[in-house]
């Protein structure tokens, strides 16, 4: 399973990235959020999409250039783009897996808090819109400096989108406000997830052209 991804990733990346920060993450905003009294479970949502893209560098990398080492996998390999959209749609679903995960852990947090509500799904499924998306961006940046500017640049929407949605989820009189916002952002999650593969896809394509 995860064949090509393995491949392509390095071990101690995905161990690093995929299980230890996320646990660590977690560890301590829960531990925040308990001998506080202040509900820190919907930013969880926030770092893990900030450590994805910011690390990403270091995984996947700038893929979306054509001096990448996607490009050299392509043209050297009659079976390159079956192997780069392969590992493509893993790397997406490795994401999927660690934002959900992650967002159990949340709303278990959010519980204890006694302040369950459906902000902290809304806020993981905004995060998973906008860390994929922003990967679009990311991708494109050679140097580790642009790519850790984006990674903080992607906190600061994350944060603002999500004391948004807190407003406006605060002033809803009908359960029925954050069960559209829900299903409008899980939709947008899985689009943009879809678009993204896409348009990287094409992106690598490129090498043929030169």
């Amino acid at each position: 399973m995860f064949y090509e991804y393995k491949a392509y990733v390095t071990s101690g990346y995905r161990v690093l990235i995929h299980v230890i920060v996320p646990v660590l993450l977690i560890a301590l905003l829960g531990f925040l959020s308990l001998i506080t009294g202040i509900d820190l479970s919907v930013y969880i949502a926030s770092c893990i999409g900030a450590t994805l893209i910011g690390a990403d560098y270091f995984g996947v990398g700038p893929i979306c250039r054509k001096d990448s080492a996607v490009c050299t996998i392509i043209r050297s390999s009659s079976e390159g783009k079956k192997f780069i959209k392969s590992m493509l749609l893993q790397d997406m679903t490795i994401r999927l897996i660690v934002y959900a995960a992650s967002a159990v852990v949340a709303e278990a947090i959010a519980i204890l808090n006694k302040n369950y509500s459906l902000l902290v799904p809304i806020a993981f499924c905004a995060s998973i819109m906008l860390t994929t998306l922003t990967l679009n961006i990311s991708r494109h940046i050679e140097s580790i400096q642009g790519a850790m500017l984006t990674a903080i640049l992607s906190t600061g929407i994350y944060v603002l989108a999500f004391m948004g949605l807190d407003k406006i989820l605060a002033s809803a009189t009908s359960i029925v406000v954050p069960v559209v916002i829900l299903a409008v952002f899980v939709i947008a999650a899985v689009l943009a997830s879809i678009f993204s593969v896409k348009y990287q896809m094409k992106r690598s394509e490129l090498c043929y052209h030169d």
